[in-house]
């Protein structure tokens, strides 16, 4: 019986190589009855993508935005750019690091804690006393910042 299996497959395979075209004979349905979400489980799994590329555009932001606030409040005019370094050092580090977990890890639950850390973090940012500890904080709290990206 394999032996016949085999034969008809290099059938396949020579008459392939005879079209001019390249197309096999035969169309391959074994992935037709995949299971596709509902318009509702759409709608709503578009919607959070959404909320998610916002998150990401309110964090690469809000940074420029709260530059001028943080130095006028901690009088620490020679800290302006390590606000923004802090941020793009530690995002351009860990982006590998995020790239693992995902392969190794269930997406969806790398996402949510991801993303539940860093707005965490981002609290935290919001009461850090002084400009050295805002700047340990955006670091901290951009680590798992690629989690959600």
């Amino acid at each position: 019986m394999a032996g016949i299996q085999t034969q008809d497959r290099i059938e396949d395979i020579v008459d392939t190589e005879k079209r001019t075209d390249g197309a096999p004979d035969k169309v391959d349905t074994s992935d037709a009855d995949e299971n596709y979400p509902k318009a509702t489980e759409l709608i709503l799994i578009t919607f959070a993508l959404c909320l998610s590329v916002f998150c990401v555009a309110l964090d690469n932001t809000i940074i420029a935005t709260a530059i001028p606030r943080a130095t006028d409040q901690f009088k620490s005019i020679n800290d302006i750019g390590w606000y923004g370094s802090a941020y793009l050092l530690t995002t351009c580090s860990f982006q590998l690091f995020y790239g693992r977990l995902y392969t190794f890890f269930p997406i969806k639950r790398v996402y949510l804690v991801g993303l539940v850390i860093f707005e965490i973090g981002s609290a935290v940012c919001g009461a850090a006393p002084n400009s050295p500890a805002l700047i340990g904080q955006v670091s901290r709290e951009t680590i798992f910042d690629k989690g959600y990206r």
